[in-house]
């Protein structure tokens, strides 16, 4: 697994296609179809890295998430 720093910029985009919507985490598509004849951004957010760990981890998702070493 490739260690990103907390202060990284994470860009999450929802994708709304033909056949719906989409998820994408830097510009890898994690769930949902993918977007046909292209798509348009539907919802755009960016943060830190460190952050998104924080909540996933809270939510019990990113349990598996380590934090780099320095």
């Amino acid at each position: 697994m490739k260690k990103v720093s907390n202060n990284k910029i994470i860009s999450i985009e929802v994708v709304s296609g033909v056949e719906g919507p989409s998820l994408y985490i830097n510009g890898y598509r994690i769930v949902g179809e993918k977007p046909w004849g292209g798509g348009l951004v539907k919802f755009s957010w960016k943060i830190p890295a460190g952050r998104l760990r924080k909540y996933l981890c809270e939510a019990g998702i990113g349990k598996r998430l380590e934090e780099p070493k320095p």
